[in-house]
């Protein structure tokens, strides 16, 4: 039984929308496995900040609120997702990238290849710019 991803996956602490550690009502904490682990990891690849984690410098998209569209391009936010999905053995590689710029926001539609033939994960990110 169980979520056959979990071995792909890894498992981690759960975050909330906030990225905060995800709690039971009795204070434990929650996990995140298989496809939760999965969206769960890209989620964090696409919201954190670029330059933001002191060990890891260039992780991140590098997107973040208050940004002019002049600080990036197109090029360069594709450029980086790239990268982010080709550094994770839990991904083998991108199938569909669409990045559209709205007035206060980057929508970025997002198809990966899970690792070892498991699928295709679809997902729509919009980051406040």
């Amino acid at each position: 039984g169980g979520d056959p991803l979990v071995g792909l996956s890894k498992v981690d602490f759960l975050l909330t929308d906030n990225y905060d550690i995800a709690t039971t009502g009795f204070g434990d904490f929650r996990l995140a496995a298989g496809m939760t682990n999965l969206i769960q990891a890209l989620k964090i690849k696409m919201g954190t900040i670029k330059g933001s984690m002191l060990l890891h410098p260039d992780f991140g998209l590098g997107i973040r609120a208050g940004m002019s569209t002049a600080d990036f391009t197109a090029q360069s936010v594709y450029d980086t997702i790239n990268k982010l999905i080709a550094d994770d053995p839990r991904f083998g590689g991108i199938q569909k990238l669409q990045i559209q710029l709205n007035k206060a926001s980057l929508t970025i539609n997002l198809s990966v290849y899970l690792a070892n033939n498991n699928g295709v994960l679809p997902l729509t990110f919009d980051l406040k710019i």
